[in-house]
C-alpha cells in the first residue's frame, strides 16, 4: 500500500486481518491525521462507510475501543462528529444532537469520564 509501517501496526492493533484492507482503503485516498485522537480521517470514513454507523455513540462504543481506553474528550467527539456528519450526511444541528446524545450516553449509563 505504500503506508508506513507504523501506520499498518496501528491498523493490525485495532483491527486484526481487517487492517490489510483498511490499508488498501487509505492509500487511495489524501489521508491526514485527527487532531485528538491516533486515528485517520480516512481511517474513521472506512469504518463509517463500512460497519453500518447510525449514531456517533455506536462508532465510540461498538465499532472502536474509544470510550473504554480513556482517549475521549470533548474536542475528540466534536471532531468525530464532524467526520461522521460529513460522511452521513448530517447538517450542524443534527451533529450537534448526536454530540449531546453520545455525552449523555458515555456518562450516564457507561460512567466514562469527560
Amino acid at each position: 500500500t505504500g503506508l508506513d509501517q507504523t501506520l499498518i501496526s496501528r491498523l493490525f492493533f485495532r483491527s486484526g486481518t481487517r487492517a490489510k484492507e483498511i490499508a488498501a482503503y487509505i492509500s487511495t485516498k489524501q489521508d491526514s491525521a485527527l487532531k485528538h485522537l491516533d486515528y485517520s480521517r480516512e481511517e474513521v470514513r472506512f469504518i463509517v462507510e463500512n460497519e453500518m454507523i447510525a449514531h456517533l455513540d455506536d462508532f465510540l462504543l461498538r465499532r472502536t475501543k474509544l470510550a473504554w481506553i480513556g482517549q475521549l474528550s470533548i474536542k475528540s467527539i466534536t471532531e468525530l462528529a464532524g467526520i461522521l456528519g460529513n460522511s452521513l450526511g448530517w447538517d450542524n444541528k443534527y451533529q450537534q444532537c448526536e454530540l449531546d446524545r453520545s455525552l449523555d450516553i458515555l456518562r450516564k449509563r457507561h460512567a466514562v469520564k469527560i
